[in-house]
């Protein structure tokens, strides 16, 4: 048991995302889809296709106190479950972990001044509908599009043209500074 914790240990501490798994458990398809949707390459030992998975459950409960599965680590620290990974994401500590698991690997990459990670030109559908994705995946997003002006004495026409015209830009507007 001694030599499988080494084992276990030395893989936590050389693996930059390392999630121990079950390949039919809800929880831990939610947070390999996290990682997935981050574009995050994490290594996944899935505990009930190893041989010895019950032992490294097992280990894994000395280790962390913690006898579920997903049992996520970051930089060989440990996160916790699906809950904590997910807790995580959500208030940006993951998305810092990960980044700075990143630079130490990395060296070149550096941190910058800009106030936005990203600039989607166009406030259409798709433009609309990649901001929101990255907005969900942490990035700081700046949604730009340019609307040509009606010239003067112009009308709109039908009345439910006019009403659905004003509900789409109400939206825009409540999207746009959602996301900004």
């Amino acid at each position: 048991m001694a030599e499988l914790r080494k084992k276990i240990l030395e893989l936590i501490k050389s693996t930059h995302v390392l999630v121990y798994s079950k390949s039919n458990c809800p929880f831990c398809d939610r947070v390999k889809l996290l990682f997935k949707k981050m574009l995050i390459d994490a290594t996944y030992v899935e505990l009930d296709k190893s041989d010895n998975g019950a032992a490294v459950q097992n280990a894994l409960k000395e280790i962390t106190k913690m006898d579920t599965v997903p049992n996520v680590f970051v930089n060989g620290d440990h996160i916790g479950g699906c809950n904590k990974t997910l807790e995580s994401f959500s208030n940006g500590n993951l998305s810092k972990m990960i980044l700075a698991g990143q630079k130490r690997l990395d060296p070149t990459i550096t941190d910058h001044k800009y106030d936005y990670d990203v600039i989607v030109i166009g406030g259409g559908s798709g433009g609309l509908s990649c901001s929101k994705e990255l907005g969900a995946l942490g990035a700081r997003v700046c949604c730009l599009d340019y609307v040509k002006p009606s010239p003067h004495g112009t009308t709109w026409g039908s009345r439910i043209y006019r009403l659905w015209y004003g509900m789409v830009q109400a939206n825009l507007c409540r999207i746009g500074w959602h996301l900004c």
